[in-house]
């Protein structure tokens, strides 16, 4: 069986509108969670993270250009939905993040992953919407 590689990229695209940073924030089909994210997807065997941060951020958004790595990343637990996609001693996903300047590049233009789209500062961006807080304990 072919597993799935235990690393993702998340890319953050940004523009720069009237002299304010707004980050692209994309919501998932209903199927797939139906919560908004940036652009994200997993690394192909033996590609490297760069690229493939680039591939995907033109797969999700058709914006081609180049990313600057964060130098962050982070980690989640392996959900049992998620279990077979990984090998059997996969227990969390590490995701390397990204930016990259999208100003001037057109209009967005939606995956099928996707139904919406808004851009947002990040100073009004609801991070209870937001992909990282699929993870949060609930109150």
């Amino acid at each position: 069986m072919k597993y799935r590689n235990p690393f993702h990229v998340n890319v953050f695209p940004y523009r720069v509108q009237k002299g304010q940073i707004e980050f692209l924030l994309m919501r998932r089909l209903p199927h797939g969670g139906g919560f908004w994210q940036g652009v994200s997807g997993g690394v192909l065997v033996d590609e490297d993270r760069t690229l493939a941060a680039e591939r995907e951020l033109e797969e999700e958004t058709g914006f081609q250009t180049g990313v600057q790595s964060l130098g962050f990343t982070y980690s989640y637990p392996v959900g049992e939905k998620d279990n077979p996609k990984y090998a059997p001693d996969v227990k969390e996903v590490v995701e390397h993040a990204f930016v990259a300047d999208v100003s001037g590049l057109g209009e967005t233009i939606l995956s099928r992953e996707h139904d919406a789209f808004k851009w947002q500062r990040f100073s009004d961006i609801d991070m209870k919407e937001y992909i990282a807080c699929r993870y949060c304990p609930t109150s």
